[in-house]
């Protein structure tokens, strides 16, 4: 079910649609022979268009008056849950957490619990000062890390009343956290799992303004490709830098992550999704040009083409998830995907097996 935030930013998509459906009107009555006589004129659809979108802008207005369905993450919290609260045993609900199988439906739970807690915020932060424990490792460690993920982030949503010392208790442990992920090599999994520890560290005690936003922005960067981390985005960072985190992307190469901040913090008329998508395609197709050109090394070749077809199936997945087929059918890309394809399944015998990786 579409938010009410998804359904603004379509709404406000409406003009630009209209725009774009008018210029191809024109186009059509341009090349259309001086005999032949299109059944509507553009004033009719327009009017009809205008019609349709204030009575959705009506309609959508009445739809906020009326009261909000019970937010997900409020559910009641199973027993386990507020007893540990009761008893601000933060160590004992990171465990429980961490070895229950359904961790998701705790997350809709402990604002629930959280309730119970004499003090939710300073339970939850004694439990997660051991992210960087020694204590553990392997399985355990991660288990124990996705516990910590887990409070911080239900933290996050409840938005508690926190003082001043335990804010500035938290602000220590957030720059010992900051420090170990900037030094810390890992592998990819690791190293987005420190940059969400940080980040919901410093949304759940309100420390933005205690860290550079470079620092900040960056770290976003590095859990980008998770949807899930754009609501945090638009909790965390300042509206007037949300521009700022969107180009970021762009500039590393990741214009479909981009696409999907742009849409859902409502940013397409300063980066507009079909442009973003169509200069990442053309992007690709230089790339691949440009190897077929230079490079002799067919493992090169071959890392090229399935990094750069790869990109267009990300492309195409993005215009079905965005409903953005109207505006760029996404039938070239698919087109060009099975061309491409087809190229490397021809390059080298075996590479059929690489292939089916994608």
């Amino acid at each position: 079910m579409a938010t009410m935030a998804e359904i603004s930013a379509a709404i406000n998509l409406i003009d630009a649609k209209k725009q774009n459906l008018h210029k191809s009107f024109l186009h059509l009555q341009s090349q259309s022979p001086p005999s032949f006589n299109l059944p509507l004129n553009w004033s009719d659809l327009d009017s009809y268009f205008t019609t349709l979108h204030n009575s959705l802008h009506s309609k959508f207005n009445l739809l906020q008056t009326l009261p909000p369905p019970s937010d997900p993450l409020t559910v009641q919290a199973r027993p386990e849950l507020k007893s540990f609260c009761q008893n601000s045993d933060g160590l004992g609900l990171n465990r429980f957490i961490a070895l229950a199988p359904d961790r998701q439906s705790i997350l809709s739970e402990l604002p629930d619990a959280y309730r119970y807690a004499p003090d939710a915020p300073e339970m939850v932060l004694d439990a997660t000062v051991s992210f960087y424990s020694p204590e553990f490792n392997g399985t355990e460690l991660r288990l124990f890390r996705s516990g910590c993920l887990i409070l911080l982030e239900a933290l996050v949503h409840v938005k508690p009343d926190i003082t001043i010392e335990l804010k500035d208790k938290a602000a220590e442990m957030a720059v010992q956290w900051n420090q170990v992920r900037v030094s810390s090599p890992g592998p990819v999994k690791a190293k987005e799992q420190n940059a969400l520890g940080f980040l919901l560290l410093v949304g759940a005690y309100g420390l933005v303004d205690r860290f550079s936003i470079d620092d900040i922005i960056d770290c976003f960067l590095v859990v980008a490709t998770n949807r899930h981390t754009i609501d945090l985005c638009r909790r965390i960072i300042p509206a007037s830098n949300i521009n700022d985190v969107i180009q970021k992307l762009i500039d590393r190469d990741m214009h479909v992550t981009a696409v999907n901040f742009s849409i859902e913090l409502e940013k397409t008329d300063e980066f507009p999704p079909v442009g973003l998508l169509e200069e990442r395609k053309l992007r690709s197709m230089m790339v691949i040009e440009e190897m077929r050109m230079n490079v002799k090394d067919l493992h090169v070749c071959n890392a090229v083409m399935m990094k750069e077809i790869s990109t267009m199936k990300s492309i195409i997945e993005c215009i079905e998830e965005n409903h953005l087929q109207p505006e760029y059918p996404k039938d070239s890309v698919v087109e060009l995907v099975n061309r491409l394809e087809s190229e490397l399944l021809s390059l080298q015998p075996g590479w059929q097996d690489d292939l089916m990786t994608l």
